[in-house]
């Protein structure tokens, strides 16, 4: 149906139904309001980022207006306020999406934080495969290479999972030079017992050794000869000690050289005097007699199997030494007898007198601090052969 001319209704179909003029001047008249109380508040921007956006489209908004309202310069008062819900739903997330993006830049855990007990140390970039029991293996590592020994760390590492910032996270490999220099620890020894009391501490095996030959170095003559030496009494076990109570081989050595009170008993032998005894021992006629309570005037009174009491010094360890000896002795000549049945046996003749030999006799010899325990023959070279005496006898 069409309309009669001179009508103010518009046709159907003849396009948008042109919004109230009053609605337009309504939102002008907001923006004006919001315009002043902008002005009134000394010029500050909107409060969020959602007043931010919309006050900004705002300012446009009579632009907006005119590109999608055509030539009338006008659009729907609907369409306008779902334009502006439009947009500040646009602002609202961003605005959210903003806010965590910097919480996750602040609350992301990408390093792990480095305790040593309750004292933080660094940080290092997080790695799930990392963890304090390889901290600590590696920490021990760097401390043995450059030591050359077994160490035990003393302090617990703890690693926990935090954010940090660039310039806070170390490579790992800092990470375990710092550890090495900051940790305390505890190095593997020799612990030295005397009948299983600690008297000593040494640094390794090979300090153990050289104790061992100092000790033993007054008790032999010649090294060459010597197949076994051992301290007796003395066992060594290997224990984790501060680095403060190691000994130097020198101090040790003379720890472990002094020599102590020990009462002994002695029968008097065919050919001794108290003189030659105290000598043996090692101590004085005056403290036999004391210890055995013999009068002055009596000392030569002693008797063969009578038994002395003495206080000797004996050294706190006892050296026990086998060795190797060789010496010359003479050999003698076998008899060989010939039979002669001519001759009565009554006869004797010595047809070759014969003459000894020598043989080299090696032997091991066992001794304590130096005197002879025993001796073992095992083994006799022939050096010169002896020639056998030949005699004849009679048979008749």
């Amino acid at each position: 149906m069409r309309n009669t001319p001179g009508s103010n209704q518009p046709s159907r179909g003849s396009g948008p139904r042109p919004a109230r003029r009053g609605a337009i001047s309504s939102h002008r008249r907001r923006a004006q309001k919001n315009i002043k109380r902008k002005r009134q508040r000394g010029g500050r921007g909107p409060r969020s980022l959602p007043a931010l956006i919309i006050t900004v489209i705002g300012i446009n908004l009579k632009k907006l207006s005119k590109r999608f309202g055509g030539a009338a310069g006008r659009i729907p008062l609907g369409a306008l306020d779902g334009f502006r819900s439009h947009i500040f739903a646009a602002g609202a997330f961003v605005c959210a999406l903003s806010v965590a993006a910097v919480i996750w830049a602040l609350t992301n855990k990408n390093a792990w934080a480095v305790y040593i007990g309750d004292s933080l140390i660094t940080h290092v970039k997080y790695d799930k495969n990392l963890d304090a029991e390889y901290l600590t293996h590696m920490a021990a590592s760097t401390i043995e290479n450059a030591i050359r020994t077994n160490v035990k760390i003393n302090e617990a590492i703890s690693l926990k999972r935090k954010h940090a910032g660039k310039s806070e996270i170390i490579p790992n490999e800092a990470l375990f030079t710092m550890l090495s220099s900051s940790l305390s620890y505890q190095i593997e020894a020799d612990s030295i017992s005397v009948n299983g009391q600690e008297a000593a501490v040494l640094k390794n095996d090979a300090d153990t050794e050289s104790l061992k030959d100092k000790l033993c170095a007054p008790y032999i003559k010649d090294p060459e000869a010597v197949l076994e030496k051992e301290v007796v009494g003395l066992t060594v076990e290997k224990r984790f000690v501060d680095s403060s109570e190691v000994l130097s081989v020198d101090d040790a050595a003379a720890l472990l050289s002094k020599e102590v009170d020990m009462e002994t008993s002695y029968t008097v032998a065919p050919g001794d005097y108290m003189q030659s005894i105290a000598a043996k021992f090692n101590t004085s006629v005056e403290s036999l007699c004391k210890l055995n309570d013999i009068a002055p005037e009596n000392v030569a009174k002693i008797q063969v199997g009578q038994t002395l009491k003495i206080l000797a010094k004996k050294p706190l360890l006892d050296i026990r030494t086998l060795e190797l000896e060789k010496h010359r002795e003479p050999s003698q000549p076998q008899v060989v007898t010939r039979e002669n049945a001519a001759k009565p046996k009554s006869y004797t003749q010595v047809l070759q007198a014969g003459a000894p030999g020598e043989d080299e006799v090696t032997e091991h010899v066992e001794k304590l601090n130096g005197l002879e325990v025993s001796r073992e023959v095992v083994g006799k070279t022939p050096v010169v052969l002896a020639q056998d005496r030949l005699v004849e006898v009679g048979t008749l």
